[in-house]
């Protein structure tokens, strides 16, 4: 291996452990600077009689405490509810029963108006607000978005970011609420559901992950609620609940679509982490002739079983089931060693922008990356990317509007070219690679 290779690998390297990228994997514990301060829930709500205008951009401040201000802990409330500050402050309407009344006396005077000007006898209708009825309707008008910050990390806020910005530019009657309960357990899912209950909240967008699948369906009065689950795919679930919605990235379609388009005898490369071993074991389910595996142990791998594999590397199809940066390291490490496959599939995981800054040209001439992100209509996108939300190549964040716009229209049609079915999101395939410093669709 040559001396620019050697110092190629080694930038990989130094990127790799000072760091926090790893493509959108809901396993890792990562944080990140938020544009948004948390301290108690958040009630968003936009009208269809008035838009939201997108001003500059400007840097949010986390603001501490002044030594003024008293914190009064809620004791009756085990999980710390957070307030999610909307990235564009628009004018608050929570109280729209006194809107409702102010529309209905404005309606009362100019039927008083028309009489005296046309002289007409207009026979009065008492009218009749059922305050009931009215909270009722404004209870269902309420989406709760729930994650545990410390399990999903920097995703958590993004999530919450591009959910804001889709409610502000769906000009619809909703209001968002946000719960962090911090850590995924029984215990807090039990209570925040409780909470919900309380509120008479019915739509909830999760941001869990499949390992409290099971706290969920204990919970006695889940069936009360309509559920969306960003994080989750339905083939992860045994026996899902009909009042499920399942938004996860279809990682088994991926590969049956890399199955049908391999040229040779298939290679994994995967690692010890915990979303490589879970992709590593739905590959392993599909049954593959010949399929052969290759594992990188350890932290920071020892990447010699490359060099120990290559005779069955070379030639072959190669899968990665690896994070951007250890994938960059691994084609790297196969070029330099004259260790050429026929071809090499990477799935959703290194569906990113990242991939251009951290290989070579040369690295990625036979390489083809899986993508399932649909497009979203035009103000949408551009809006999001105004205020720096990465919806092109974040599935995480994808999958969170997907959800909000099905409680939003009750329709399981999404932006006309996406569809839930079966409880599931039908997320299509679709293969991609390489022209320069740009994705290329394969056909």
């Amino acid at each position: 291996m040559n001396k620019i290779s050697h110092l190629f690998i080694g930038v990989i390297l130094l990127l790799s452990f000072s760091s926090e990228i790893f493509g959108v994997n809901v396993f890792l514990n990562q944080k990140k600077e938020p544009k948004i301060f948390l301290s108690e829930p958040v009630k968003i709500e936009t009208t269809q009689t008035e838009t939201t205008t997108p001003q500059k951009k400007e840097e949010i401040i986390i603001k501490e405490p002044q030594k003024s201000e008293t914190i009064t802990p809620k004791e009756e409330v085990k999980f710390e509810e957070k307030k999610i500050e909307p990235i564009v402050k628009i004018e608050d309407k929570s109280n729209i029963e006194v809107e409702v009344l102010e529309a209905a006396k404005k309606q009362k005077e100019t039927i008083d108006t028309l009489k005296k000007e046309k002289n007409e006898i207009i026979p009065d209708k008492p009218l009749h607000i059922d305050e009931k009825q009215t909270k009722k309707n404004l209870k269902s008008e309420t989406i709760a978005l729930v994650f545990a910050s410390n399990t999903i990390g920097k995703y958590s806020i993004e999530a919450t970011n591009v959910a804001l910005t889709h409610l502000i530019n769906s000009n619809q009657k909703f209001q968002l609420d946000v719960f962090d309960i911090e850590i995924e357990t029984k215990q807090n899912i039990t209570t925040i559901l409780d909470s919900l209950r309380e509120k008479e909240i019915k739509k909830v967008i999760l941001l869990l992950t499949s390992n409290s699948m099971w706290a969920l369906n204990s919970y006695p009065e889940i069936s009360k609620f309509d559920i969306y689950l960003p994080l989750v795919n339905i083939a992860n679930v045994t026996n899902p609940k009909s009042n499920y919605i399942f938004g996860g990235m279809d990682y088994k379609k991926q590969f049956q679509f890399f199955v049908s388009k391999a040229s040779s005898n298939i290679v994994e490369i995967y690692d010890e982490s915990g979303i490589s071993k879970s992709l590593h074991e739905e590959l392993v389910a599909l049954n593959i002739p010949n399929l052969k595996s290759v594992q990188l142990v350890g932290k920071n791998p020892n990447y010699n079983p490359l060099f120990s594999r290559a005779n069955k590397i070379k030639n072959s199809t190669v899968i990665l089931n690896t994070s951007i940066v250890k994938s960059a390291i691994v084609l790297a490490l196969l070029r330099g060693n004259s260790v050429v496959p026929k071809e090499v599939f990477a799935t959703q995981l290194n569906y990113s922008s990242l991939i251009f800054n951290l290989t070579q040209w040369e690295d990625r001439d036979n390489l083809f990356v899986a993508n399932s992100i649909e497009l979203l209509p035009r103000d949408l996108e551009e809006l999001l990317s105004f205020f720096g939300d990465d919806i092109l190549f974040n599935w995480v964040n994808y999958s969170t509007i997907l959800g909000l716009e099905y409680f939003m229209t009750n329709n399981k049609k999404l932006f006309k070219n996406i569809e839930i079915k079966g409880n599931q999101v039908n997320y299509p395939v679709k293969l991609f690679g390489f022209e320069g410093t740009k994705f290329v669709e394969t056909k």
